[in-house]
């Protein structure tokens, strides 16, 4: 996640990456929220109300949008990788 933040840095203004967990801020707040960027955000979503409302079956989930909110990857952090991001900054640049 720290090299997707870095990325992020590298295009700035044209993608956020946000990180949704409900795992408690207790348990991950540390870890995760020093992730926290002017284009990287954590969602901590105890209660499971929008993982439930946006239809998400698995954990954790990440999206990447670009400036305008506009979803341009969704799924397991664990499976994206530096050239899977590179690959959408450069067809959505």
């Amino acid at each position: 996640l720290k090299k997707m933040n870095t990325l992020c840095n590298e295009y700035p203004g044209q993608f956020n990456l946000t990180i949704i967990t409900k795992e408690e801020h207790d348990k991950a707040g540390v870890t995760l929220t020093s992730l926290i960027s002017d284009y990287t955000g954590i969602l901590f979503d105890e209660s499971g109300a929008i993982f439930k409302n946006f239809g998400v079956k698995f954990l954790p989930f990440s999206v990447i949008c670009n400036s305008k909110g506009r979803v341009l990857w969704c799924g397991n952090p664990a499976t994206l990788n530096i050239d899977i991001f590179k690959d959408i900054v450069i067809k959505n640049s």
